[in-house]
């Protein structure tokens, strides 16, 4: 199976389409999950690309293919469907997905140049039975990272039933080091996230409604 991206006029006309498939994974099928562009119009591709890679992609302006990353976190982790795909104003990509390191459920947040070279790598998540979901992903005119999402405390990863979740949003600094975390207990992990970073507050409905300043930790009081 390959991933097919289109790029379609107004009226409904298609101006190129390209399919992908990778043949350095173990199951070479391609799903896509999400994509961004840049300001050239370049398209990146965030898909599932085996049973346990990840992978991202570039196309540029016409469809041509560019690169892709195949990501292999852990052969024993059956890979998850939570991508996401941002473009920065210094037009870099970040990528965020769900993974397994070690022995630890987590979520990657990395940072690519246009070529594919990795800026830097960071992670959330330390316990091992928790179901981590990234729901969300924004960008301030800065290029902070806010990374909104959910945390099942399960009694394992493959449990069902959460014992409790609990929601979280997290800034990182467009270096990808970590500045404040702030979490809340919550009764379901399929609530909807949104979030809008404008010039100077972060807004997310997150169990209500929190106004959050890009350069402050929020009030864990309130």
């Amino acid at each position: 199976r390959s991933c097919a991206v289109a790029k379609i006029d107004p009226n409904g006309e298609t101006l190129w389409e390209v399919l992908f498939k990778p043949e350095d994974t173990s199951t070479k099928v391609c799903e896509g999950n999400q994509l961004a562009l840049d300001e050239d119009a370049n398209v990146y591709v965030a898909a599932r690309c085996g049973d346990y890679e990840s992978c991202l992609i570039k196309f540029d302006a016409e469809g041509n293919y560019q690169w892709h990353r195949v990501r292999k976190p852990d052969p024993d982790f059956m890979y998850p469907l939570h991508q996401h795909v941002k473009i920065d104003n210094q037009q870099q990509v970040v990528y965020v997905e769900t993974a397994k390191i070690g022995d630890k459920h987590t979520i990657v947040i990395v940072k690519y140049d246009t070529e594919g070279n990795m800026i830097w790598e960071t992670y959330y998540g330390k316990n091992y039975s928790h179901r981590i979901s990234p729901m969300n992903l924004e960008l301030d005119k800065y290029d902070n990272n806010y990374l909104i999402g959910s945390v099942c405390d399960a009694v394992s990863y493959d449990t069902e039933e959460c014992v409790k979740t609990r929601n979280y949003i997290i800034k990182y600094n467009c270096d990808g080091r970590e500045e404040w975390t702030y979490e809340r207990q919550s009764d379901d992990e399929d609530n909807v996230f949104i979030a809008e970073p404008g010039d100077e507050y972060l807004i997310a409905l997150f169990g209500g409604y929190l106004f959050l300043s890009p350069a402050l930790q929020p009030d864990r009081e309130q």
